[in-house]
């Protein structure tokens, strides 16, 4: 029984050790009080910086511990010492690697670092994502949130390369069109694939085909296929088969995308008005 005891907490520390690193990317470090010393000077050890652990941490590391290995409750007071021993450890090599400026000179030290300073901005700002906020941030931005002009078509188009000029493009595309007005039997799946029918806007066309293209498309009538039309990418027909108009999106539709945009919005500030304050107080040059 001895035995096993042994060999089921000769692990501890590698378990400890690998969620004291977990819980560092999770958490914040403590920061070292730096020239604070222990205030009774009768003893030897009176030149030493103060380090604090906050016991939260050690309670953190104690709960992961547990919910890793639940058999090390058996032993709490050797759980913890372990612990303990190790977020000391943890606290003075970075105390350490601060004042050897490792942290500066180091790159995923200082990424992290960073990282830290804008995961306190946002936390900051997010406070600001409340119910009436994301309200009031719809109502006073509801341009936003809208259902655009949408029309459903059916569209043939063949692209010019450098092997398909605009010449045979055109040809190739009467050929489909023709198969197209043709039975269905007789309709290839590639070509079944083209014109099946499909949802666009306004900004979908003119982001793919440009803004003559576009136009052409939403002045065509309903239900009929329009003459061949060029755009910038070869040529095409189109057939309009129903539209659906532009209307707003209530709040219900658009809740999660309106507390996104909030959240961001509050951010960039946060961002933008923390640079502001550190440009005041840090000058920073491009060294050669």
């Amino acid at each position: 029984m001895a035995q096993s005891k042994a060999k089921r907490y000769a692990s501890l520390a590698v378990i400890v050790g690998a969620v004291i690193v977990m819980v560092s990317i999770m958490m914040k470090p403590s920061v070292p009080t730096g020239s604070k010393t222990v205030s009774d000077k009768k003893t030897e050890l009176s030149d030493k910086k103060e380090l604090f652990v906050p016991e939260e941490a050690v309670q953190v590391v104690l709960d992961a511990a547990l919910t890793e290995n639940p058999a090390l409750r058996e032993n709490m007071p050797v759980l913890r010492e372990e612990v303990e021993r190790s977020l000391k450890a943890q606290e003075m090599m970075v105390a350490e690697a601060i004042e050897r400026g490792l942290a500066s000179s180091d790159a995923i030290a200082r990424n992290r670092l960073s990282e830290l300073i804008m995961m306190s901005i946002y936390q900051e700002a997010d406070v600001g994502v409340t119910p009436e906020a994301v309200r009031g941030y719809y109502e006073s931005h509801k341009e936003k949130y809208f259902y655009p002009r949408a029309r459903r078509v059916q569209h043939l188009f063949v692209q010019v390369t450098n092997v398909t000029d605009a010449e045979k493009a055109r040809a190739t595309l009467e050929q489909l069109f023709r198969q197209a007005k043709g039975a269905v039997s007789k309709q290839s799946e590639s070509l079944k694939h083209a014109i099946a029918p499909v949802w666009i806007t306004r900004e979908e066309l003119r982001t793919r085909f440009g803004p003559t293209f576009e136009k052409e498309v939403f002045s065509l009538p309903i239900g009929d296929w329009s003459e061949p039309i060029q755009s910038t990418s070869g040529w095409h027909r189109v057939r309009v088969l129903e539209e659906t108009p532009e209307r707003q999106r209530i709040f219900d539709e658009v809740q999660a995308e309106v507390e996104a945009d909030l959240r961001r919005k509050l951010r960039e500030d946060a961002y933008n008005k923390e640079i502001e304050r550190l440009s005041k107080k840090y000058n920073v040059k491009i060294s050669p």
